[in-house]
């Protein structure tokens, strides 16, 4: 970001083009970070459990709140 921001002298009408330029940028950067987390199957594996993870926790509250919801 302090590279990006070294690189480019902003006036006050370049705001725009600035914003704009930073959102390509990380655009790009996330594209290159899926893609890197894609070819990591250890990755991919840990990543499905912590989903799977968040859904039995998800599936937990909502019982919770069923029950809850009868009572009152």
């Amino acid at each position: 970001m302090e590279a990006l921001l070294g690189t480019y002298v902003m006036g006050i009408g370049e705001a725009e083009a600035f914003s704009e330029r930073l959102k390509r940028e990380l655009h790009a950067l996330d594209a290159a970070n899926v893609h890197a987390i894609l070819e990591s199957q250890p990755l991919v594996d840990e990543v499905l459990q912590g989903v799977e993870a968040a859904i039995s926790c998800a599936d937990d509250m909502d019982d919770w709140l069923g029950m809850f919801n009868v009572k009152l």
